[in-house]
């Protein structure tokens, strides 16, 4: 699998995880008593957003990968 595949795959997970955040999903108690918690919003945006720069790194669609010139002396 090539890393960009990785990274998109990943994306996905993550986009999931934000919209179950969204709708309230953010903590239950399993059987067994133990409380289980979900990652904050803040962070799973947060990965969001570096997971969308790598992406455009690889598949050369984003910002960073325009070539910048710069004025010489």
């Amino acid at each position: 699998m090539s890393r960009l595949t990785e990274l998109r795959e990943r994306k996905a997970l993550y986009i999931a995880k934000e919209k179950a955040l969204l709708e309230g999903l953010q903590s239950w108690t399993s059987q067994d008593g133990m409380a289980n918690e979900h990652a904050a919003l803040r962070d799973v945006r947060a990965e969001i957003k570096y997971l969308d720069r790598e992406i455009a790194l690889l598949d050369g669609s984003g910002f960073a990968a325009q070539p910048c010139f710069f004025p010489g002396r």
